[in-house]
């Protein structure tokens, strides 16, 4: 996580049936995230000694984009039965964002909906395909194998359920 005043980077593991904390770290920028972005060099240098002075394991990373880089909406759209809720949500994003969204990845989040109803609603986030490819280039460059690029919130919800033993509906809090 490129976070705005520091990079955080955790490990989890399964071990005896359960979920522990393999390495966290949690770096302040030496001089900013800004400038640390712009020098692939550099953060080659902080990620490999840190993946090697904090015990970290392997090289592949699932990654989130720096604030500032997605923009994350909340939307609302209808479908008739039998229709396509894909086809449907990507025209609805057309007609909002009033332009083709060729350029931009997509990543939809489904939001519960009463059963028998014909309203959906959705979780989107946009980024800008240059922005996501310098991304991954960057993490590439740094020695790391990217697997995935998540959005925060859904990265923790995932990581969650994931760990969490017992009753899948309970609420959970992460601070």
């Amino acid at each position: 996580d490129l976070a705005s005043e520091r990079l955080n980077l955790a490990q989890a593991s399964q071990h005896k049936g359960g979920w522990h904390w393999r390495a966290i770290a949690a770096l302040p920028y030496p001089g900013g995230r800004g400038e640390l972005l712009a020098n692939p060099a550099a953060f080659r240098d902080i990620i490999q000694s840190t993946l090697r002075q904090q015990g970290f394991r392997g090289r592949r990373v699932v990654s989130v984009l720096p604030p500032g880089y997605l923009q994350v909406i909340s939307i609302d759209y209808t479908t008739t039965n039998g229709q396509d809720d894909t086809a449907i949500l990507l025209r609805t994003l057309k007609e909002r964002f009033k332009s083709t969204l060729d350029d931009t990845v997509l990543d939809i989040l489904p939001v519960r909906r009463p059963r028998d109803s014909n309203l959906r609603s959705a979780v989107v986030a946009l980024a800008p395909r240059s922005r996501v490819v310098a991304h991954l280039d960057l993490l590439t460059a740094a020695g790391l194998e990217p697997q995935a690029i998540d959005i925060g919130p859904a990265a923790l919800a995932r990581l969650a359920r994931a760990v969490v033993t017992g009753d899948p509906r309970a609420n959970l809090l992460l601070i």
